[in-house]
């Protein structure tokens, strides 16, 4: 067996396999490096370090103003990034992503699991877990309770199995045979094959790792879990009233340190003006996806506005069952057509940085700020559709939502990305939708006659990408929602998944990601820089670096 423990191994050495934190980068160039804090100065990384040296206060309510309305409150039955970021406080998981070090990317380390020790042939995984855990409801957290979560997830035979949290976490277990109870504090999952980012899934904000209490379970059954979210969270479920408020109380029994807040009240607020209006009247003291117009007015006002890089891209799946973008010269068409920087400043004011090194995230293994594509050059993208056949040009269809989570701005984006598209020659019909109607006609893929439907996502570790362009994920089975079929970008990515050392892990998935951008599988448009802005009398916040985070650090002013 090979243990985890907090040191790390240099990039190109053997296969790093030690530490109760895996972190998620390994061979971060210099350049790298450079570009990352030269985006945070030129982008306005705002640090807020005015409670240093202050003394927190315990007590007092948060009000953080959401997006949208947070939803299923199953850790293993949601989808959005707006959930996670109530779920994450409810339950604990075996493992989990470090939101409270301000670190980029962040990694991920032991939370009921303390540590983990991986075989030598990558296909068995032993966590050793926490003791002394309870969960909300007073019972009590071992072994066995990861045995009945893990298969609520996975095992169709098992009594608590739920076919629903299967289809959210089947990425994450699609590759387990086994899972075995070795003693009260001892569990061992086994896979049939590698999986490099195994760990990684099982941290990821969909939770599939996260542990809810097995007398809940029984008591309410599986679809009753998302009115009673039951966890061992820092912060208990108290009520949730749709399209008006969830509240969370402090778990005074929470295994780690406690929370200084007595209360966090989530308040959906779709209206990006209605979030900026209840943050400068006191109604709220967090807000997230801001009017990239409102960012100088809030700073000069005193609010803390945070961003940094974070997992996240914003695209368009380019729809291959369609006539005109199932040639590949269109597609490269649309690509150089989309100006990706005006974009940036004009409708998202710096909030975001440009999409320019091809289909991957700012925090995850496969960026390369040494590569480059497809700068925007109306010139070629006309040359490109004329030798496609359509010197005329065409007319087309593309879908978005009109909000969401992590959509930023979807139609004035979509609206400038319809007239740089309409200067190379090619006529764009928007057809915008509700959110949740819009995630439903997603996840049935692109219909013929759409040419590309809109897409905000995002992971720091690189399987997502398989998620979203290998052939075995075509929608409405997976995310491949534009019917990528390439076997030659399939045969990297399968290499990948599979291949232990993260080095070379590294250099297959950057192999992908140039590849599917010279195909222009998809459309990298944008990545969030995700703007947080705070009251002044929130104390103690740390950007995360990804699009959810912890509350055990704040405080309240008086």
């Amino acid at each position: 067996m090979r243990h985890h423990d907090r040191r790390r191994k240099r990039p190109g050495r053997s296969p790093i396999r030690r530490g109760s934190q895996l972190p998620w980068r390994y061979c971060a160039t210099l350049l790298g490096a450079i570009l990352s804090a030269a985006l945070w100065l030129q982008h306005g990384m705002v640090l807020s370090p005015s409670w240093a040296g202050e003394t927190p206060r315990q007590g007092g309510t948060l009000v953080y103003g959401l997006e949208t309305e947070p939803g299923v409150l199953d850790p293993h039955t949601f989808g959005p990034w707006a959930t996670a970021r109530v779920v994450m406080h409810i339950f604990d998981a075996l493992v989990t992503v470090d939101t409270s070090s301000g670190k980029s990317p962040p990694s991920i380390v032991g939370q009921l699991a303390e540590r983990w020790e991986i075989s030598p042939d990558g296909k068995e995984y032993t966590f050793f877990l926490r003791r002394g855990v309870k969960f909300h409801d007073g019972t009590d957290f071992n072994a066995e309770a990861v045995k009945i979560n893990i298969e609520r997830n996975w095992k169709e035979d098992a009594p608590w199995f739920y076919d629903r949290a299967q289809s959210f976490t089947r990425m994450a277990f699609r590759w387990v045979t086994a899972m075995d109870v070795l003693d009260d504090f001892t569990v061992r999952i086994r896979l049939s094959q590698p999986f490099s980012d195994f760990i990684p899934y099982l941290a990821d904000k969909q939770q599939p790792s996260a542990i809810i209490s097995p007398p809940a379970i029984k008591k309410y059954g599986n679809k009753g879990i998302a009115q009673h979210p039951i966890g061992a969270g820092p912060f208990e479920f108290v009520e949730q009233i749709p399209n008006e408020r969830t509240v969370l109380k402090r778990f005074e029994g929470y295994w780690g340190k406690k929370p200084y807040l007595d209360r966090v009240i989530i308040r959906p607020l779709p209206d990006p003006a209605a979030r900026v209006l209840a943050l400068q009247t006191g109604e709220v003291d967090v807000i997230t996806i801001p009017p990239p117009d409102s960012k100088d007015q809030l700073i000069k006002q005193g609010y803390q506005w945070l961003q940094g890089d974070v997992h996240h891209i914003w695209l368009l799946n380019l729809n291959h069952n369609n006539q005109y973008f199932a040639d590949k010269r269109v597609r490269q068409a649309v690509c150089y057509g989309i100006d990706r920087r005006g974009l940036a400043k004009h409708v998202l004011n710096d909030t975001v940085i440009p999409a320019r090194h091809g289909i991957t995230m700012p925090t995850a293994p496969s960026w390369d700020p040494s590569f480059t594509a497809y700068e925007h050059d109306p010139t070629k993208a006309k040359r490109l559709l004329a030798e496609a056949g359509y010197p005329n040009g065409f007319k087309t269809i593309f879908q978005t939502s009109t909000a969401g989570s992590g959509q930023l701005l979807p139609v004035p984006m979509m609206e400038y990305i319809q007239r740089n598209l309409k200067e190379v020659g090619i006529e764009v019909e928007i057809q915008a939708f509700e959110w949740l109607t819009y995630v439903g006609l997603w996840f049935k893929g692109a219909p013929p006659e759409v040419g590309a439907m809109q897409q905000s996502t995002g992971r720091n570790f690189d399987h997502i990408l398989a998620r979203l362009m290998h052939s075995d994920n075509d929608a409405p089975i997976g995310w491949n929602n534009g019917h990528v079929k390439n076997p030659e970008l399939d045969k990297i990515m399968d290499a990948a998944i599979v291949e232990p050392d993260p080095a070379k892990a590294q250099q297959l998935w950057r192999k992908a990601v140039r590849l599917a951008t010279e195909e222009c599988h998809i459309v990298p448009v944008v990545h969030d820089l995700m703007p947080i802005v705070l009251s002044p009398k929130v104390k103690g916040f740390v950007f995360p670096h990804l699009e959810w985070w912890t509350y055990k650090d704040v405080w309240l002013e008086k």
